[in-house]
């Protein structure tokens, strides 16, 4: 590289008059300065991958520090609750109204009555309870539709139990609407018996969705 840069004219014509040993020093100093911009350069490489590399952690840490779990209890309330372990809240519904993407609602160990479909429009979002000591129950007119309709992305359900208590109407208890549901632990059941005329189904899932 030292080579290929040329000395300006002005400076050849002084070096002309100069010894050969101010000649040599002056093509020294000129190779010294190429070297001090090239490793400028390489340490401005090395600075930016550090900083992209802190950049990716700050992220990642963030995402995860902002992923809160938040608590569902029978015994809660959604009025004076905090979605806290000690002062949780009483509805599904209400829990999700109040969760961001990548949070997690955990529904303790109780029996839960739905009133209306449990909409669920959060993105990334977890549900997760206690096991068969989660129950999630409701009927043919409570809900009247489906017992979840999932209709956000990426969202999981798991670890817990899903009942129908009565045989009307054909019922759907969870509707999938969104791509990548995941369900996972979970025990589904109703009162149908071999010959029942309506038959209710465990699950629906949309056309083309992942």
């Amino acid at each position: 590289y030292s080579i290929q840069r040329k000395i300006p004219p002005e400076r050849r014509v002084l070096l002309r008059h100069t010894s050969g040993q101010y000649h040599r020093h002056a093509l020294n100093y000129d190779f010294e300065m190429i070297t001090t911009k090239t490793s400028f350069q390489l340490s401005g490489a090395v600075l930016m991958r550090t900083v992209l590399r802190i950049v990716v952690f700050m992220a990642i840490a963030s995402m995860t520090c902002l992923s809160t779990t938040y608590y569902v209890s029978s015994s809660g309330s959604d009025a004076t609750g905090t979605g806290t372990i000690g002062n949780p809240w009483q509805t599904i519904p209400y829990a999700i109204g109040s969760a961001s993407p990548g949070d997690v609602i955990h529904i303790v160990a109780g029996t839960y009555a739905l009133a209306s479909t449990v909409a669920v429009n959060v993105a990334n979002l977890t549900l997760e309870g206690e096991g068969i000591a989660t129950i999630i129950q409701g009927t043919n007119t409570a809900p009247s539709g489906s017992f979840f309709s999932i209709g956000a992305s990426d969202v999981t359900v798991q670890n817990m139990r899903m009942v129908k208590l009565d045989k009307a109407g054909e019922q759907n208890l969870i509707y999938v609407g969104a791509n990548n549901f995941t369900l996972q632990n979970t025990t589904i059941s109703g009162q149908y018996v071999l010959g029942d005329g309506d038959v209710s189904r465990a699950m629906v899932v949309t056309y083309n969705i992942s």
